[in-house]
């Protein structure tokens, strides 16, 4: 197969098409039987500080991660138990046409709604500065995540495959929110 074949042909001349093949794609079927009680486990693991009566934002993306609504619903839940008052951040940039309004639409078409979380979802397109990467792009956060002081970020279309990270921020006075 030569893809890189470039004889250009002129409008209404017939083009040679590149030998084409079928694939499948087979998965080795494994897969968690409990998913909320298997995010359960993996929630008791992270080295968490006394949640009670703190904000926490909860991300929720837009692609990424089968069985959202149960992945999320199962954090959430974990987190009330522990005290904390979650919330539900839209996170995945321009979909819902980059708006507030449309990434909640995302989310409530995907089952992720106030009623079915039993938290609110705050979606804004407002953003703050938190910093610079070592070659001077600047890194920026959805506003109210990071105004809670505390973010569990449920993603999966940048490798993190649905797993949960918890990470303390600093103040620049040394202390930690």
């Amino acid at each position: 197969m030569n893809f890189c074949n470039s004889n250009y042909k002129l409008p209404g001349e017939i083009l040679e098409m590149p030998e084409m093949l079928r694939v499948r794609q087979r998965f080795d079927g494994g897969g968690i039987d409990d998913i909320p009680r298997k995010i359960r486990q993996e929630c008791e693991k992270l080295p968490l500080c006394d949640l009670a009566g703190k904000r926490v934002a909860v991300t929720a993306g837009s692609r990424g991660i089968a069985n959202i609504v149960a992945v999320t619903k199962t954090v959430v839940g974990f987190l009330l138990e522990k005290g904390a008052c979650p919330f539900i951040v839209p996170a995945m940039g321009s979909h819902g046409g980059g708006t507030a309004e449309g990434q909640t639409a995302v989310l409530a078409h995907y089952g992720i709604t106030p009623q079915s979380m039993g938290v609110p979802i705050v979606s804004s397109m407002q953003t703050c500065k938190i910093g610079q990467t070592p070659s001077g792009a600047d890194i920026y956060c959805d506003a109210a995540a990071f105004g809670a002081g505390h973010i569990v970020a449920v993603e999966g279309a940048l490798g993190f495959q649905g797993r949960l990270r918890e990470r303390t921020l600093q103040d620049d006075d040394g202390g930690t929110r």
